[in-house]
Formats: C-alpha cells, sequence, structure tokens
C-alpha cells in the first residue's frame, strides 16, 4: 500500500497546493468517499481485499492533509469560511479546545493499543479511532496538556526524532526471528529485536539522517550522491536476478528445495470485490462441469486437473474451482480467527447445485480447523470453539451429510478428498533443508520419510468423521494417502532427493501433476 501512496501522493499535494482553497472540499470528499468504501467492503467477506485496496486506506493519509489544509493560514475571515465552512465556531478558549482535544485523542489511541487484536478485519468502524485519535492529538498543537507534558517529554521527543529509520529497521528485524524461529518464536528474543532496532535507529538518526538533514548548503551534491547509491543498489539487484550474482548459499540440494518452495501455479482464489467466490476455470466441454471447492488443500490440485482437461483437447468437462485459502468445506461453521470465512461453503454449495454440474469434489485440511481450535458454530456468538467430539460437531458433521444426499439426489456425483500427509513438526517443509547461520539443518527434520500409521493415527478423530459423513451422504471418498505413501511410510522427497512439498501442507505443483493420480477418478466415471 505505501509504495502505492508514495507514486503518487507527493503530487497530488502539490496540485493542490496550487489550486486551494477548491481543494479542500474535493480532499474532504474523497476522504469521506474512501472511509465510506471501506466501511462497507470491511463488512462480510471483502476484509481481506479491503486492506491491500488503496482507495479505502487513502483516508487515513487524506486525515492528515485536512489536518494541514486547515492549518494553512487565512487570507481573511472570508477565505476560512470558504475553506473549512463545515467547522463549527465555538465560544470556548483556545486553550479548552486545545485540551479537550488532546485527551480525547490521547485516550482514543491508548483504548485502541488496549483493545485491538490481530483478530479484528481493518479496516473496519474500529479504524476511526486510532486514526482520529492521532489527527485530534496533532491538531491540538502545544496549548493542550496532554502534548506539551507528556508528547513533548524529553523520552518522548527523543522516540520521534529516530521514529523514521525506527520504522525501517523493526521491520527486517522482527521477520528475521520469524525467520530463526518459525513457531513457538521466544518473547525474548522478540525483545532484543526490538531493543536492537531501537539503537540501530539511533545510530542511523545520529549518523545519516541527522547529518543530512542540518547541513544548510549542498542540496545538489546529496542528491547526486543519493542517486549515484540508489543506481549501484538497482545494479546489483538486477545483476542478482540475472544470475550474475549467486547467493551465498548455493548447493544443489538448496537449489531444489528453493525450486520446491517457488512451484505453485495454482492462480487465485479468495473473494471477487462483490462478495462472490472468484472462479477459476479450466474450459473443458461446455455442456458438463465439475467443481472442485474447497481451502488451498483443494488448489493444490489444479495442475492434476489442468493437465487431464488439456490432453483430452477438451472432451472433459469444463473444470471450476471455487477456492479460499483456509476456509473449511463444513456447513454451519466460521472460523473464530477470519471473518472472511463466514459466507464460503454456502457460496460454494450454491455453485455445486448449478443445472450444469455433473460432479462436486468437496475438500479441506480438515484436521487442522479442529487442532487449532479456531473453528466455531455460525450461530455461537460466544466464540467457543469447536471439537470434533462436542454435540455441536454432531450437528455440523449431519448438515454436510444432509448437503451431500441432496447433491447426490440431484443426480451430481459427490466425492470427499481426505488430507494428505502431514507432519505435526513441518517435517514436510522444504525450507527446513535452508541452513542459515543461526539455524543449522536439523537432521531429523530431513530424513526422507515420516510414518504412515502415525499420520492416519493422528488425524483419525477428524477423518473419521469426515469420512463417515460423507459414505452417509452417497459421496465417493478419496483418500491421497493411499496414493502418496507405501504401506508403512510417506516420503517426503523422491527417489533423486527432491522435496514433494511446497511447504509443510502442500504439494508442489509438480508432484500434484505427476503424482495425484486420484483426481483422474472425477473424470473417469461420467
Amino acid at each position: 500500500i505505501e509504495e502505492q501512496f508514495y507514486l503518487f501522493w507527493p503530487l497530488l499535494l502539490a496540485v493542490s497546493w496550487k489550486i486551494r482553497p477548491r481543494f479542500g472540499w474535493f480532499a474532504f470528499g474523497t476522504g469521506v468517499a474512501s472511509l465510506g468504501l471501506a466501511l462497507v467492503l470491511s463488512f462480510g467477506i471483502h476484509a481481506q481485499s479491503s486492506f491491500y485496496f488503496p482507495l479505502t486506506r487513502l483516508w487515513e493519509l487524506i486525515a492528515g492533509f485536512v489536518l494541514l489544509y486547515l492549518e494553512l493560514p487565512p487570507r481573511s475571515d472570508a477565505a476560512y469560511q470558504a475553506r473549512a465552512p463545515w467547522l463549527p465556531r465555538s465560544s470556548l478558549s483556545a486553550d479548552t479546545v486545545a485540551n479537550v482535544k488532546g485527551w480525547l485523542g490521547f485516550w482514543l489511541i491508548v483504548v485502541s493499543i488496549a483493545l485491538f487484536t490481530n483478530k479484528m478485519p481493518w479496516p473496519s468502524p474500529l479504524t476511526i479511532a486510532p486514526v482520529l485519535g492521532a489527527a485530534l492529538v496533532i491538531s491540538a498543537g502545544e496549548k493542550s496538556w496532554v502534548n506539551r507534558n507528556l508528547f513533548a517529554h524529553p523520552s518522548a521527543v527523543s522516540i520521534g526524532l529516530i521514529s523514521y529509520p525506527l520504522y525501517l529497521w523493526h521491520w527486517p528485524l522482527l521477520a528475521y526471528v520469524r525467520l530463526v524461529q518459525p513457531t513457538n518464536t521466544s518473547a525474548l528474543l522478540l525483545f532484543a529485536a526490538v531493543a536492537l532496532s531501537f539503537v540501530l535507529a539511533y545510530t542511523t538518526y545520529r549518523l545519516v539522517e541527522y547529518p543530512v538533514r542540518s547541513k544548510p548548503h549542498g542540496r545538489g551534491k546529496r542528491a547526486v550522491i543519493l542517486f549515484g547509491v540508489m543506481t549501484v543498489v538497482a545494479a546489483l539487484g538486477a545483476f542478482v536476478w540475472q544470475g550474475r550474482i549467486n547467493p551465498r548459499l548455493d548447493t544443489p540440494k538448496i537449489r531444489s528445495a528453493e525450486e520446491a518452495i517457488a512451484d505453485w501455479t495454482y492462480p487465485g482464489g479468495g473473494f471477487a470485490m462483490d462478495g462472490a467466490i472468484r472462479p477459476w476455470i479450466i474450459h473443458g466441454n461446455p455442456g458438463d462441469t465439475v467443481i472442485f471447492a474447497g481451502d488451498s488443500h483443494m488448489e493444490q490440485y489444479w495442475p492434476r486437473a489442468e493437465l487431464l482437461v488439456k490432453l483430452s483437447g477438451g472432451t472433459l468437462p469444463t473444470t471450476v474451482f471455487l477456492t479460499a485459502g483456509g476456509c473449511p468445506m463444513l456447513p454451519h461453521t466460521r472460523r473464530i480467527d477470519w471473518k472472511p470465512c463466514d459466507k464460503f461453503y454456502e457460496l460454494a454449495l450454491a455453485q455445486a447445485r448449478g443445472p450444469n454440474v455433473r460432479a462436486v469434489v468437496l475438500g479441506s485440511y480438515w484436521e487442522q480447523v479442529f487442532r487449532r481450535k479456531i473453528l466455531a458454530r455460525e450461530a455461537d456468538e460466544s466464540n467457543r470453539p469447536l471439537t470434533v467430539n462436542d454435540p455441536a460437531a454432531d450437528s455440523t458433521f449431519a448438515e454436510f451429510s444432509s448437503d451431500i444426499a441432496e447433491l447426490v439426489a440431484a443426480g451430481k456425483r459427490v466425492y470427499v478428498l481426505l488430507s494428505i500427509p502431514i507432519s505435526l513438526n513441518d517435517e514436510f517443509d522444504p525450507s527446513v533443508w535452508l541452513p542459515g547461520r543461526l539455524n543449522p539443518i536439523n537432521d531429523t527434520l530431513i530424513r526422507p520419510t515420516v510414518s504412515r500409521a502415525e499420520f492416519v493415527a493422528r488425524v483419525a478423530p477428524v477423518l473419521n468423521r469426515v469420512r463417515e459423513s460423507a459414505l452417509k451422504g452417497g459421496a465417493i471418498v478419496l483418500d491421497p494417502v493411499e496414493y502418496l505413501c507405501t504401506a508403512s511410510a510417506c516420503p517426503k522427497a523422491d527417489s533423486a532427493g527432491n522435496p514433494l512439498y511446497m511447504d509443510s501442507n502442500h504439494l508442489r505443483a509438480r508432484v500434484a501433476r505427476e503424482r495425484a493420480t486420484f483426481i483422474d477418478l472425477v473424470y473417469k466415471e461420467r
């Protein structure tokens, strides 16, 4: 989002300066429209698109512009009225108004810090609180007690001075911590990364930012130096991209792991801005349709389906993938931590009931939502996690079976895909093959196979219920374990030592294309 704004925002400000005060109305109206769009799209299943859509984030920057605009020195009282006629005129003293704005803004920020969590959609109506709080604090100015005594305190000013280098440093350091400890990250290590970011930010400020900004002369020279440095960095990046500069870790095994990690060909998924599931279509016989519906564990079979339809010369049915990553294919449930999934199942089933649909394939990372305790019944406002043996789960699986029976009664073949072999400690993830200075390769993680019996026993409580519900409804159950594992073990690599998975729980595209032959059964039984 930031990069897009950096491209056009300075130009927009320059134009606004030339045509003020008329631009104030335009900016204010654009901000209101952007906020309104953000609020509309934040409800239901639009949150992810809304977060990455520049037009739903524009109002946050315009809030700052409005502050600047209102602080421009008016040429006359009439000009001031023309610039901000919507503002009420108060009989209160300037000090009182400043204190009210300062305290109100301060508490809006404090409440936002205390109450906001990573499970809350952004943007949403609550997004207004921190943005408005920051705007009020800035607008209050030096007459506000909060600003004079809290934000003007030397410690707060010191943080403000290094805020931009702190912003630049903290993100790569925290990201590096996640690379070193991808799961169960140590709180001490996170604290150390934040502390180090403060040290580096202060060093950057004293040695780079302050000397550059404080010199009264030499702007042209600084621009030339900056341009030269940027050119060198761009050239180095181009050389790396072209393969002229090899990375530090460059062995056949590491290259194999990197190729596996990048081997994912599914074109998309998720939801369109209007709330519908975004379909991805493999064009075949237009008179027949096969629907694959599920989460990313269904997406991994796209390469095999695409291969089969193309090899048939268009005689196999047109194939439609309806997917949303992380959304379980279970009725009347919702993910506690991910609101966009709420209506996914119902939307997918509505498509499956279409008149030209001959076969429906349902798949999901079934055991994961129960293991992570992130699934709840749709009507349960308490957000109580659903467990596989919960009486409420009985209703869920009964409804799942009933929905399958309805599709079968309508003359459609229904297939339910069980889970591929997955290990709890990320043994299938090729990234564990990549050594680091602080994270050497763990030999136990790169052993060639995992126990089939261990996997089957671990997922049995969930997959047995899925299997029973599917069979009761009249579906055909496809178990990838029967095709991907031997009698005793499930391999993580092929005979040449190349990874079979692209991460801890998804087949890489090449492997799905070549080995997921159970998908062929969907097309053979016509």
